[in-house]
């Protein structure tokens, strides 16, 4: 098997990615990473320097993809190091550059090594071992992914990371007024006061999909989106023309939810979908409105996912007043190769306590659900689409 390395995605072509990746997931689609790529969001001026994957056989039959990254920094990645490259900063090591597989900006769980079948995944996990070691990085890391890949990562090795997001789960409900027959008596009170609360503000809102989204609905959602980020961070990493791009490749797969105070933009939110699931990515607002947040991120959202039959909506990392919205707290994945032996054997203490801490903290989040029957505890069922016998 055969190895290589590339500079962009556009040298592995849209036939070549999609026959590995699949097109249902919004994320690993060729057009989103592509994306990113030519309208500079990552590339050689930022610290997300495109380096994707590809396996080969002796025929030059495509066996597996990878979304692949030289990063030079740890943001926008979401499953936090910055302690371990403060480490090797005070020891006198470098941690940057090191190799990250991932989806730039955006912390939801789903394959990272595409391939025909499992056999591939040792293959490319060692690649990514040999690749970290003949450029000198610190280390390689597949962030947010399957179960299955930390599984065979950590038979070769890798230390794992545990965490948890919050997802929603569809079970068969009709409408809102359905999901609520399952909470207790005072959180069923308590969502019911925060929606009305919309009406009694004179607001209103409305989703745009499809033809819907014409030129003014992205003007307006990007400025709600650009708004978020500089008072977060003061740095915003998706630049308009990105957003055009969305709209013309991955038109179908995106949801934009609107709040008007009258004919008045006052807020948006921001979806991308596949067959099954609804994503959150992004909110923002003029100014503050009671429960307005809740109304745009979560609770439309599960209005969506119930009209449209979809069984879940992940909503994004963080968050634990979630829980008590019906949002359940979802075992995640990431797997860590650590060249330097003394850090490797630091880091594995490390995630060795963090994992007994989920452990720990895992039942204590699923008491805080609002059902008044508890669920059978949820996993995260990832399609094998661009996993093809």
């Amino acid at each position: 098997m055969q190895a290589q390395f590339h500079p962009s995605i556009r040298r592995l072509g849209l036939q070549s990615w999609s026959e590995m990746a699949g097109t249902d997931h919004p994320f690993s689609h060729f057009e989103y990473l592509a994306g990113l790529e030519s309208t500079g969001v990552v590339g050689p001026l930022t610290a997300w320097q495109p380096h994707h994957l590809t396996l080969k056989d002796q025929n030059e039959n495509l066996l597996g993809v990878a979304p692949l990254y030289i990063k030079h920094d740890s943001w926008g990645e979401f499953i936090f190091d910055f302690a371990w490259a403060e480490a090797y900063h005070r020891y006198g090591y470098e941690y940057y550059p090191k190799l990250v597989c991932a989806i730039p900006y955006t912390p939801v769980p789903h394959r990272r090594l595409f391939t025909r079948d499992s056999t591939s995944l040792e293959p490319m996990l060692a690649a990514l071992e040999t690749e970290t070691e003949s450029r000198d990085f610190s280390s390689a890391h597949l962030l947010f992914c399957h179960q299955e890949e930390a599984m065979a990562a950590e038979k070769r090795g890798w230390l794992i990371r545990h965490g948890y997001q919050y997802h929603w789960f569809n079970r068969g409900y009709s409408d809102f007024e359905d999901v609520l027959k399952d909470y207790r008596s005072k959180p069923r009170k308590n969502t019911r006061r925060e929606r009305r609360s919309l009406d009694e503000q004179g607001l209103t809102c409305r989703v745009f999909e499809g033809s819907d989204i014409s030129e003014s609905v992205l003007d307006h959602f990007y400025r709600f989106y650009q708004k978020t980020f500089l008072q977060k961070s003061g740095f915003v990493p998706f630049t308009r023309d990105l957003f055009g791009l969305w709209r013309e490749h991955l038109g179908e797969k995106l949801v934009f939810i609107g709040a008007f105070q009258g004919e008045q933009w006052v807020a948006g939110s921001i979806f991308f979908k596949s067959q099954d699931a609804l994503f959150g990515r992004y909110w923002g607002t003029n100014q503050e409105y009671n429960h307005l947040h809740f109304e745009l991120c979560y609770y439309q959202a599960i209005d969506y996912a119930i009209r449209k039959g979809l069984t879940r909506v992940e909503p994004g990392a963080q968050g634990e007043f979630k829980i008590k919205r019906g949002f359940e707290p979802i075992p995640i994945y990431s797997a860590h190769w650590i060249r330097h032996p003394q850090f490797r054997l630091a880091i594995a203490n490390f995630c060795k306590e963090e994992a007994a801490h989920m452990q720990q903290v895992l039942p204590l989040l699923q008491r805080e659900l609002p059902f008044s029957i508890p669920h059978p505890r949820q996993t995260i069922t990832v399609a094998d689409e661009g996993q093809t016998e």
